[in-house]
C-alpha cells in the first residue's frame, strides 16, 4: 500500500536530479558520503520493492562535478565571487566562482567600489579576511557584470522609474519595487518584520511564484488576441524571458520558466510528463550550468519545498481539495524549517497556516499591479485612477499583513550539529507513514467489525 501511495518511480528524472544535487553537495565532505549514499539506494530498494541502485549512479556523478567544478580551489584567503552592491562600501555575495562556497550570501566589506551605485552586480577577485567575526575585502580586480549593462540595464531602471510614479505611499511603493523587480532596499524594516512573522518573506523577493503569475497573466491574455493557444504560449516564453533578463536570474525563477516551459512544450507535443520530472529537468539544467547553486540558500529552499510538497501529497493522499492544500504547506514548511531555522535563527509557527490565506490574495495583486503596470505605459493619463486602485490594493494586502504579524509567534532556534537536523529529517519522514499505516489498520479494523456485526445479525 506504501509503495502505491508514493509512486516513487514514475518520477525518474525527478530522482535522477535530487541524487546529483545531493552528490554535488556531499562532495564537500568526502569519501565517507559516497558509502553512506550507497547504503541509503539500497535502503529505498528494500522498502519500496524498485531498483534505486540508479540513484547511486548519479549521486556519484554529482560527487565527481562538484569535487572538479566547485573545490578545485580551496579556499585560503582569494577567492572569485560574483555579488550585489548592498552599499557604500558593501557587497552581499551571490555566487562564488572560485573558492569557498561558504561565503554565499556573506556580506563583505570591500574597498575600491567607487563609481558603483546600491544594486550593481559585480564580479570580483579579492583577498578576504576575517576580523572580529566581519568579513574584509581587499580586491584584486573588480568589474560590472550582469543586468546592469546596456539595454535590459535600461529597461530595469526605467521600470523602477515607472512603479515609483504608481503609489505616493512610501510602504507602498517599496513594496511594489521588491514584488515586481527584486528591489529590497526600499522596504522598510517594519514591513520586512511583519512579512518575516508570518512566514511570508518568500513574497518579497522576487521567485517561482511571482514568475508563474506572470507567465500566466501573459498566457491567458494573448489567448483570445492571437486565437491560439501555442502562440500564446510562445509569446509569453518568451516576454517571461526578456523579464528574467531585465530582473535577474535566481534559482526558483529559472525553475518556474523551465517547468512551464517543459509543461507547455509536452502539452504542444501531445506528449504527457509529471511536473516532478519537470522539476527536475530544471534542476539538473541548473546545477549542470551553476553548481555553487547546490550551496544557495534560495536554491536549498526552493527544491526542499517542493520535496515537501511532494512527499506529503504522496503518503497522506487524501480525496478533500482543501486537505491537499493543507498537507502540502505543511510539507513544505515542515522540509525547510532547519534551512530556515539555520540561517535565520527563527521559526514563524503559524507560517503554513497564514500562506494559505496570503497566496491567493498575492496571486491576485501581482495580477492587479502587473495590469496597472502595463495600463500606465500604454495610457500615462489615468495615472490618479491607477494611483487609487493601486493603493487601495496595496494598503487592504499590508494591512492584512500586519493583523497576522501581531498575532503570530517567532520561536529562535538554531539548528547546528549534523545529528539534530538528520534526526529531525528522519522524524518527518516517518511521521505521514505512520499516519498512513495506522488509518490503514483502523479502516481494516472498523471494516472486520462491520462483517462481523453483519454475520451476527443474519
Amino acid at each position: 500500500m506504501l509503495e502505491s501511495r508514493l509512486k516513487l518511480y514514475k518520477y525518474p528524472v525527478f530522482f535522477v536530479f535530487l541524487s546529483f544535487w545531493a552528490g554535488l553537495y556531499a562532495s564537500q565532505w568526502g569519501l565517507y558520503a559516497v558509502i553512506g549514499f550507497f547504503f541509503m539506494a539500497l535502503l529505498l530498494r528494500y522498502v519500496f520493492g524498485h531498483d534505486f541502485l540508479y540513484t547511486f549512479v548519479f549521486f556519484v556523478a554529482g560527487f565527481l562535478y562538484g569535487d572538479q567544478k566547485v573545490w578545485t580551489e580551496k579556499y585560503e584567503g582569494r577567492i572569485a565571487v560574483t555579488a550585489t552592491v548592498q552599499r557604500r562600501g558593501v557587497i552581499k555575495v551571490d555566487s562564488v566562482i572560485g573558492g569557498d562556497v561558504r561565503i554565499l550570501g556573506k556580506k563583505i566589506r570591500i574597498k575600491g567600489l567607487s563609481g558603483f551605485e546600491r544594486g550593481d552586480v559585480v564580479k570580483t577577485l579579492m583577498y578576504v579576511k576575517r576580523v572580529k567575526n566581519v568579513l574584509y575585502g581587499e580586491p584584486i580586480k573588480i568589474k560590472k557584470t550582469g543586468i546592469k549593462k546596456g539595454f535590459p540595464y535600461s529597461v530595469n531602471r526605467y521600470l523602477k522609474e515607472k512603479i515609483e510614479e504608481l503609489s505616493d505611499k512610501k510602504d507602498i511603493r517599496g513594496f511594489l519595487l521588491g514584488v515586481l523587480l527584486g528591489y529590497r532596499d526600499f522596504i522598510s524594516k517594519d514591513l520586512m518584520e511583519n512579512f518575516k512573522k508570518t512566514g511570508t518573506m518568500h513574497i518579497l523577493a522576487l521567485s517561482g511564484l511571482h514568475v508563474g503569475i506572470l507567465m500566466a497573466l501573459i498566457y491567458l491574455l494573448f489567448i483570445p488576441l492571437t486565437g491560439h493557444r501555442n502562440r500564446a504560449f510562445l509569446i509569453s516564453a518568451v516576454l517571461t524571458f526578456l523579464y528574467m533578463v531585465i530582473v535577474g536570474t535566481a534559482p526558483s525563477i529559472l525553475r518556474a520558466y523551465i517547468v512551464f516551459v517543459v509543461i507547455m512544450l509536452s502539452r504542444m507535443l501531445k506528449r504527457r510528463t509529471s511536473i516532478y520530472n519537470a522539476i527536475g529537468i530544471a534542476g539538473l539544467f541548473s546545477l549542470l550550468i551553476w553548481p555553487t547553486w547546490a550551496f544557495s540558500y534560495s536554491f536549498i529552499l526552493s527544491y526542499l519545498a517542493l520535496v515537501g510538497v511532494l512527499y506529503y501529497n504522496s503518503v497522506l493522499s487524501v480525496k478533500n481539495r482543501y486537505l491537499s492544500i493543507l498537507f502540502a504547506s505543511i510539507g513544505a514548511v515542515l522540509f525547510t524549517l532547519p534551512i530556515t531555522s539555520y540561517f535565520a535563527g527563527y521559526v514563524p509557527v503559524l507560517g503554513f497556516i497564514f500562506n494559505l490565506v496570503v497566496i491567493p490574495f498575492f496571486s491576485v495583486l501581482m495580477w492587479i499591479l502587473a495590469g496597472s503596470l502595463l495600463f500606465y505605459l500604454i495610457v500615462p493619463f489615468a495615472l490618479p485612477l491607477i494611483m487609487f486602485v493601486v493603493n487601495t490594493s496595496g494598503r487592504m494586502f499590508l494591512g492584512i499583513i500586519s493583523i497576522f504579524s501581531s498575532i503570530s509567534p517567532l520561536i529562535r532556534v538554531r539548528m547546528h550539529a549534523p545529528a539534530d537536523i538528520v534526526f529531525y529529517y528522519l522524524v518527518i519522514l516517518s511521521l505521514p507513514v505512520i499516519i498512513t499505516v495506522l488509518k490503514e489498520k483502523i479502516k481494516a479494523r472498523s471494516i472486520l467489525i462491520t462483517k462481523e456485526v453483519s454475520d451476527e445479525s443474519s
